[in-house]
Formats: C-alpha cells, structure tokens, sequence
C-alpha cells in the first residue's frame, strides 16, 4: 500500500466511526434562586419549575434546579395562599446560572363570620365550619362566632353543620387580601335523620342536657332500711328548682345502687329478691312528681355494679355480695319479677311517666368484667342480664328507653345486640391514656367512630374543671365539655354531678357556664 492510499484508508475509517458513534457534547445547566415574599421574606415549601426540571425551597426559600436544557427558560414558582411568579434566565451550558429572586404576592384572607339559627339571632356554638381552602375545620364559640386566619383566595366551599341542624354549604369568592365575612343560618332537623343526631320524645327530637344528681344518699333514696329514712323530700324539692332555673332538663338519679336499701331480699346474703318496702314506690311518686313540677326529665340508674362486688356491711345494712343478679338464673329472674316488673308497671300508670325517658340498667359493670377488667363477672352473662332488663322495660315500662351506663366510650360496643335503645357512655381525662393518645381530651373518640347502630349520650362527664371561662377553647375546660361533646355527634351530655360529691364534681363552678350553653341552645337541650 502506497503512502496515499494508506491516507485515504485511514480518512475512510475515521469517517465511518463518526458515523457509527456520534460524540454529544453536554446542553444542560443548572439554576439556583430564591423565592420571597413582597416583603422579602423567604418562603419555603414552593414548588420552582422550568419545563420539566422541578425542585422546592428550602426553609431559607432557596432552590436548585439541576439538568435544565440550554437557552431562555421561564422559571415559575407556586404555593397555595401565594399567586404564582416567574421569572426568565439564560442557562449556559454546563454552567450555574443564578436566577433573579421570585418574589410572590399573598392570595389568602381571614374568613370569620357567625352561625345562627334560622330565622333568628340565637347564635349556635359547636358548630363544624369546614373549607378545602384553608385549616380542616374550626368551630363556632359560645356566641357563634368562627375565624379561619388564612383560607386561599379564590373560589371556595364552606360548609356548615352540627348535630340537630341541617348541614349549610355556601359557595364564595375569598380575597387575596383582607377579611372576608360569611355567616350561616341553620335549620334545625324536624325529625331524627340518623344514629346519633337527637332522642325523640314527646314528639320533638332532643339533645338530653342536664346533669347526675345522683343522689340525696347514696342507696337510701328509694325505700327505707336499717338506717332510717334518710331522704329529705323537701330539700330534693329545692334542689330540682334549683335545677330547673339552672336550666337541666335532664338529671340521672340512681335507685338501687348496691342494694343496700331495695329492693328486698328474701334472705341475708346472696339470696333471692322478695320484692319493694312499703316506701319504695311512694318514693317514685314523690320523684316524678317532683321532677314535673320543675320541668325536668328522669333516667334512674337501676343497679350500680357494686351490686355484686364484695359486700360491705355497717350498721346491720350490708350493700352488695349480690353475685346471683348475673350468675343464678333463679336469683334474676325474682328480680325481674319482683323488683324491676313492679317498678317499671307503677311508673307506666303514672300522670307523669313521660317524666322519665330512659331506664339506666346498670352503672359501669365493666369493672366487674372479666374479659374486660379482670373482674369476675363473665361477660356473656352480664350481657344476657342487660338484655333480659331491656326486654322487661320494653315490655312494662310504658314507653321509657333502655340504656346502659358503659365505664368508657371505647366499651359502647359491647352492649351493641342487647336490646338497648339509647347507648351510654361515661367520659372522665384519665381515659386519654388509654382510649386516646394522652393528649387532653383524646380519650372522647367522635360518635361516628364508634360505629353504633342507635344514638349514644355521655351520661357522665367531669364538672371540675380548670377553666370555668364561658367560651373557652382550653381542653378540658368547661366550655370544652359542652361544645366538644355536642359537635362530636352524642346525643345528650349529662355532667357529674350537682352535689359536689367528690373530686370530678364542682357543679357549683361549672353552672354558670352550662346555664349560658343551655340558653344558647334552648332550641334543642332537652327534653322540653
């Protein structure tokens, strides 16, 4: 091969490797910026992009797009509560470019306005007022006032809603800038449109409002024993005026608590029940007479589960060791028929049984429980007890509900099945650290969540409180009992208790706050 040959084989080769493997030369750079507001204060959290290329400030507003192609590109950045900026920047290859600052201009508003009944000017507190545009929710005080501090400027839904009222949803164009008012008007429901909204009675639909009296004497009230007589009818009497001007509607009062006085048993100990003293039930008549004269509706509180705890005797009245009432058929069933049937029968042909509206069978029996709180009491058994009740109130009570004191909200469900008309559960802050997460308050799940097929009252709440501040926010205050039971979907609320009685009752402190959340909701806290 001649010396120019070998030049043009070797020009052919070289020729063809370019063909077959083409050399790219790098057409990217990268771009770094920030992003401000008007004022020139950082914003993190915004996405930049340019074309493809996207990244998000950091918590001093810069940014870094990497990989971005050569030549003008336009830079935009958005956040939600900001209108969008751009800026344009020549990227150079292989080079970062700084990029002029974005800065973006606020697109949010404070939206605040009241909540009312319809037609009227009576605010509504506890009311849910909820938005895509801005915080989940927030809900309305004592006077029916809510405030969102930012909600995004554009158009947006709100929607109001509440237990007993018609849900409201309104459409608005919300400012860049500024405050923004939208008041609701709410109607309240004719008639029970779900599981947990209200208690029909009396033709009207209710949120049971009042309070635990519980007692005059603890066991004593109704009947007499080897104490003497303790009750005081008249100061009763002045205590259910007291009541009413306070604005309860609704007191639960307990009746045979750990049998102590009634009903009679045939024998010392474990033993059958003989029947009611001669006491007993023109006791009731003085109670329902009592409580009709002031307007206010009854929930007797049968048996306490102390019933069949460990006996405690004084004084030759012993109260308790009643083991029979759950586990001897025979022993249940002479208390049926001899205690609980006589009852229920003489309330039904009273002038004032619509004074009562719901039977409590028994308090908290699931301390006894053995499935539950390592008591002793098989859990089946007790369940067969609650039912074998709620059939005979049905059956001889002339109308009255049954319902079921349950120690926590998280025990509602196993009362689900057994006849009961109305659940019940009882809610004090200590329960945070095992039904909620610990925070204040965490342990009174919604009504919602307990996925129950009636509706479910709290029959017992503490009234010492820190905070006695009408319209307070504070968890755990008083306002926050009332309002937060109320907008969590329970049908009733009743506070423990109106005596004072030990270290979750201050009723006395608590009242005034209930007589202006009672007032406020006139239209509603029942029975009326």
């Amino acid at each position: 091969m001649n010396r120019q040959s070998f030049f043009r084989l070797h020009a052919s080769i070289a020729m063809l490797i370019g063909v077959v493997c083409p050399v790219f030369a790098a057409t990217t750079g990268s771009i770094t910026g920030q992003v401000t507001s008007a004022s020139s204060t950082a914003i993190s959290g915004v996405t930049v992009a340019a074309g493809s290329v996207s990244a998000m400030t950091n918590s001093t507003g810069h940014y870094t797009l990497t990989g971005v192609p050569t030549g003008t590109q336009t830079i935009t950045a958005s956040k939600i509560m900001y209108l969008s900026g751009s800026v344009q920047v020549q990227v150079q290859n292989q080079l970062i470019t700084a990029a002029p600052a974005i800065k973006l201009a606020r697109n949010w508003a404070t939206v605040t306005g009241l909540v009312t009944i319809d037609g009227t000017t009576t605010p509504i507190s506890g009311v849910v007022v909820s938005t895509t545009g801005g915080p989940a929710n927030v809900l309305t005080g004592v006077m029916g006032h809510y405030t969102f501090s930012k909600v995004a400027g554009g158009t947006q839904t709100f929607v109001a809603s509440a237990a007993g009222y018609n849900s409201v949803s309104q459409t608005a164009i919300v400012p860049s800038t500024g405050t923004f008012h939208l008041n609701f008007s709410l109607f309240a429901k004719t008639g029970v449109t779900g599981p947990g909204s209200s208690i029909p009675w009396n033709g009207k639909n209710w949120f049971l409002s009042g309070c635990d009296y519980a007692w005059y004497n603890y066991g004593t009230d109704f009947g007499t024993g080897g104490w003497g007589k303790f009750t005081n009818w008249t100061q009763i009497a002045t205590d259910f005026s007291s009541m009413h001007a306070q604005g309860v509607k609704t007191v639960r009062w307990w009746v045979f608590a750990d049998g102590r006085y009634s009903p009679e048993w045939a024998a010392a100990g474990d033993a059958a029940v003989s029947g009611l003293d001669s006491q007993f039930l023109a006791n009731v008549d003085s109670a329902l007479q009592i409580a009709h004269a002031n307007n206010i509706y009854l929930i007797p509180c049968l048996v306490d589960f102390h019933m069949w705890t460990s006996p405690i005797s004084s004084g030759g009245v012993t109260g308790g060791g009643h083991y029979g009432l759950i586990t001897n058929s025979t022993i249940q069933q002479s208390y049926l028929d001899n205690a609980l049937k006589p009852f229920l029968q003489h309330v039904a042909a009273s002038p004032y049984k619509s004074n009562i509206v719901a039977y409590d069978i028994v308090n908290e029996p699931e301390w006894t429980i053995k499935e539950i709180w390592n008591g002793s009491m098989p859990l089946a058994q007790v369940q067969a007890f609650a039912k074998n009740c709620a059939d005979y109130i049905h059956t001889y009570g002339g109308g009255g509900y049954a319902t079921l004191g349950a120690g926590t909200p998280i025990w509602a469900k196993y009362w689900m099945g057994q006849g009961l008309d109305i659940y019940q559960v009882h809610y004090y802050p200590n329960y945070d650290n095992f039904n909620g997460d610990g925070t204040p308050g965490s342990g009174l799940p919604t009504y919602a969540s307990l996925n129950l097929d009636k509706p479910c009252i709290i029959g017992e709440y503490p009234t010492a409180d820190g905070n006695y501040t009408i319209g307070s926010s504070q968890p755990l205050s008083a306002q926050w009992y009332l309002d937060t039971i109320y907008s969590r979907g329970y049908a009733g609320a009743l506070g423990w208790g109106f005596q004072n009685m030990d270290n979750s009752s201050n009723w006395s402190s608590f009242q005034p706050v209930y007589t202006n959340w009672a007032n406020v909701y006139s239209a509603y806290a029942g029975p009326n």
